[in-house]
């Protein structure tokens, strides 16, 4: 369970803290995408 947390919630926000900088610099945007299978754990 950890690791799907730390791969969709805590690597998003990896990602986005390690391009910040560039994105504001170029007056970007950044945008979240996602789907409801990333936000449910299934078991299959």
């Amino acid at each position: 369970m950890m690791k799907v947390f730390d791969t969709n919630c805590v690597g998003a926000q990896r990602v986005i803290q390690s391009v910040k900088n560039s994105v504001i610099k170029a007056r970007g945007t950044i945008a979240n995408v996602s789907s409801r299978m990333g936000s449910s754990y299934v078991l299959f």
